[in-house]
């Protein structure tokens, strides 16, 4: 008799994808037969080769999570639907991009053939000659709108996390023109996710003055735990600020969402296990943190192709003596071991 033991440290190594977002970028083009263009003192996405830029900065967001996701460029396209009646020739090339995106999901949706529509499993996104940007969360629409000028890096991704159900760490959304505020301890902090593992937040502050309005101190006076505790607001990616960073737990509502509403643009499954879960045929379903699998055999048993990804939470388990089946297995919580 013998046995074998694998141990998995969480995100020991970069990896390659192995859940594929797919989206299908279609550039608007003016009556002349232009591009949008781009102011030339912000983030370019005015062409396909800058907005791969973008792409490759989100990758490296997503990589850093160890969850297996990636964004896949499936086409580029170029359209020039007509004018709405009584509107100028130009009008889609001008429609501000942030304030309209229902407007350009109701006539795309209407008109698909013209809008080069993608109905192959892919986030349609619109690119047009103005700035910013909007996307729909899961239960509100399926596209998302964006200015060929964007003003931070990683704005692509920030909307595609509202389009799987992430919120941004601010409340509301005034404009950082019309209210800054001259008292960080005084207001204007709010909690926009309700997550613990975010601290209320602000658009329009600083760095010293969201730790001045949440800790007391400026940035640098603050011990590291409290430095570390602005960090994952302050680079969040659902933040206004830096945009470099998505937490463990907002990975949980990324896939959950990637999982059931948003299956159609992603490739492959994520089957959660953890020491504390249970095997059912209907409940638990494995597709969700709070609905994980107990037995590495039992995820195994559920996967449906070798995109699939078995996301074990730290412990140990047992496994099967020969694992045979296409996937991929992670630990991002701590470490696993496997034992058989």
């Amino acid at each position: 008799m013998y046995f074998w033991l694998l141990t998995f440290l969480a995100m020991a190594l970069p990896v390659a994808a192995d859940i594929e977002v797919r989206i299908s970028v279609k550039f608007i083009k003016n009556s002349n037969g232009d591009r949008p263009m781009n102011s030339g003192t912000d983030i370019d996405i005015s062409t396909p080769l800058t907005f791969d830029v973008e792409i490759t900065h989100a990758n490296k967001v997503l990589e850093a999570t160890g969850r297996g996701y990636q964004i896949k460029v499936v086409e580029y396209l170029d359209i020039q639907p007509p004018a709405p009646v009584d509107q100028f020739a130009d009008f889609w090339y001008a429609l501000a991009a942030r304030e309209n995106r229902r407007v350009f999901e109701a006539f795309a949706s209407s008109n698909k053939a013209v809008w080069k529509w993608n109905d192959n499993g892919a986030i349609n996104i619109f690119v047009n000659n103005t700035t910013s940007g909007s996307c729909s969360f899961a239960d509100s629409g399926q596209t998302i709108s964006l200015g060929s000028t964007l003003f931070t890096k990683g704005t692509v991704l920030h909307e595609i996390g509202h389009f799987f159900n992430l919120s941004h760490t601010h409340g509301s959304d005034p404009s950082c023109t019309d209210f800054m505020p001259t008292n960080p301890l005084s207001s204007g902090i709010s909690d926009g996710d309700g997550l613990g593992e975010t601290i209320p937040d602000h658009p329009c502050y600083t760095q010293d003055q969201l730790s001045m309005a949440n800790f007391g101190a400026n940035y640098a006076a603050l011990p590291a735990i409290q430095q570390n505790i602005v960090d994952d607001t302050w680079l969040n990616l659902m933040s206004y600020h830096e945009e470099d960073r998505l937490l463990p737990v907002q990975m949980d509502y990324w896939t959950d969402t990637a999982n059931r509403t948003r299956r159609a643009v992603c490739n492959g499954y994520t089957w959660f296990l953890a020491t504390n879960g249970a095997d059912g045929i209907i409940f638990p379903d494995g597709l969700s943190p709070g609905q994980a699998f107990q037995s590495l055999g039992w995820g195994l048993a559920r996967v449906t192709g070798p995109a699939d990804v078995v996301l074990l939470r730290s412990g140990n388990y047992l496994a099967p003596q020969t694992i045979s089946t296409p996937c991929t297995l992670r630990a991002t919580r701590g470490p696993v071991t496997l034992t058989r």
